[in-house]
């Protein structure tokens, strides 16, 4: 549990729980079907990790036995394969998206990247697992990932 002495969060375990996660190369995920979330295809490095592990879904599972608030940061610079097109990237909790995630940008012009970033808070429990999810506008889009990073810490 931690406390506040002088300002300061103090903690009594000495445990910080978290994990930074990012795309390790430039990566496509098809949008096969509009307004349908998929999993953002690619590789991440999640270093450092402290009470998360990855899992095949893709996923990251929570694995400390105490249930906490997180806060969920995403930064993504994405761009698509044609014109006029809106994509989302958001988060699923244990395969349920999350309302309070998702985030989106138009992209005007074929291959143009364009950034987009969004934050929420999550109740995360032993065993609980998040995904990053993308979805877009219309059927059979291509949506490039230059980068993508996420961290998940401790909210209090």
């Amino acid at each position: 549990m931690a406390e506040w002495v002088n300002g300061v969060r103090q903690y009594g375990n000495g445990i910080k729980l978290g994990v930074f996660a990012y795309l390790t190369g430039s990566e496509t995920t098809t949008v096969t079907t509009a307004a349908t979330y998929y999993p953002i295809a690619g590789t991440f490095a999640n270093s450092p990790a402290n009470g998360f592990q990855t899992v095949a879904d893709p996923a990251i599972e929570y694995t400390y036995a105490e249930t906490k608030y997180f806060e969920i940061d995403c930064h993504a610079t994405l761009s698509a394969d044609d014109n006029g097109r809106t994509v989302h990237i958001a988060l699923k909790k244990n395969g349920v998206l999350v309302d309070a995630s998702i985030m989106g940008t138009y992209l005007k012009t074929a291959d143009e990247p364009q950034a987009v970033s969004g934050t929420c808070v999550l109740s995360l429990a032993k065993g609980d697992k998040i995904q990053l999810i993308v979805t877009s506008s219309t059927n059979l889009d291509v949506i490039n990932f230059q980068h993508f990073t996420t961290s998940i810490r401790e909210f209090y």
